[in-house]
């Protein structure tokens, strides 16, 4: 409901949107940092639900900083912004690839082939968010063995989405019950390798 009302709100004031589909920031970001000659700033949709809200991202990929979202929101609840006549809307495409491109592009900017001689042992623990749909992924095109915990979209996970401790003592636990190499919680923030 969020995203179409973003949408709806971005083509009344002129704005083109280009509908990513269901794609990590970081996947946006990255394709945003490669392509922004096109348009001065991108707005995601953030998930999960009580996470919901609108990012503003640079055309360099960095997210707009406070002051910058401030700036925003005092432009959006002044209702200082202009509607345009029916003629004059932006336009709307979609483009759903850019978890595709995320991944070739991050595959051949490391050394894959050492990646594929080293085949990591990686438990992934994506929480049934968003992240289900890019690590598992990367991390099978480098040849590391993937072991995921909560990988499906389509199931409401109970667990809280940010990387705490005591989120992730289930993905400890398996990382120590298989011997992983690596553990990676959904959305690539907290990466830890397993010393022994």
């Amino acid at each position: 409901m969020l995203k179409f009302a973003a949408i709806a709100l971005a083509l009344s004031t002129g704005l083109s949107v280009i509908d990513m589909g269901n794609v990590l920031t970081l996947s946006i970001q990255y394709y945003v940092r490669d392509h922004s000659r096109c348009w001065d700033s991108y707005h995601c949709i953030s998930d999960p639900r009580q996470y919901n809200g609108i990012k503003f991202i640079e055309g360099d990929g960095s997210e707009f900083s406070r002051d910058e979202e401030n700036d925003m929101e005092k432009i959006y609840y002044s209702g200082k912004y202009s509607i345009v006549s029916w003629d004059k809307t932006g336009g709307f495409i979609t483009y759903p690839v850019v978890n595709e491109y995320y991944i070739k592009n991050i595959i051949n900017s490391v050394n894959a082939k050492a990646s594929h001689n080293c085949r990591f042992k990686v438990v992934v623990d994506t929480g049934c968010g968003i992240g289900s749909l890019t690590p598992s992924f990367l991390l099978s095109k480098l040849s590391c063995r993937v072991l995921t915990l909560k990988l499906s979209l389509m199931v409401l996970s109970l667990r809280n989405p940010e990387s705490l401790s005591e989120v992730l003592t289930e993905l400890t636990k398996l990382v120590k019950i298989t011997g992983a190499d690596i553990r990676i919680d959904q959305f690539f923030l907290a990466l830890l390798i397993r010393f022994s």
